[in-house]
């Protein structure tokens, strides 16, 4: 992986980042559903959890990315100017600047996001992003839809 890149692990898949580099990587990760009762798996694996792999792409074209039931994923651009209102009713929304700087209107509060910054919108909230710059604004959205969570037996 390089910088830029977006990478979709689907649920139950081993996996074991680590950074082959000699300058500090920087991760988001986005785990959906996050389920406290939970926890990540760290051993008793299977063979079928080894048979799916990541996605990996990069993040300089607008478009689709690589999504699943979980995480529905894309990058979006609005040009100098251009706004965009919405309300998810069943996801919640995480929104990360690539480029340029978003003013993100979440019901009455209001404040600039720039690059490599992430701003969170819960299920139900309306919304609005704007662009104030001069220059296209890119950033990645990421929809995580609201699950139950599973019922635990003691």
């Amino acid at each position: 992986m390089v910088t830029g890149d977006y990478c979709l692990i689907p649920p139950d898949t081993y996996h074991n980042p680590r950074n082959v580099s000699d300058v500090d990587a920087h991760v988001l990760v986005l785990v959906a559903p996050n389920w406290r009762s939970r926890p990540w798996k760290a051993e008793g694996f299977v063979e079928s959890d080894y048979r799916l792999s990541a996605e990996v792409v990069q993040t300089d074209r607008e478009g689709d990315l690589p999504s699943d039931e979980l995480i529905v994923s894309r990058v979006d651009v609005l040009a100098p100017g251009e706004t965009v209102e919405a309300k998810h009713r069943m996801h919640d929304l995480s929104l990360y600047v690539l480029d340029g700087v978003l003013e993100v209107a979440i019901g009455r509060m209001k404040g600039r996001v720039g690059p490599h910054n992430i701003v969170n919108v819960m299920a139900g909230s309306e919304h609005a992003l704007l662009n104030v710059g001069d220059t296209p604004v890119r950033y990645l959205s990421m929809l995580a839809p609201m699950t139950p969570a599973p019922v635990v037996h003691d």
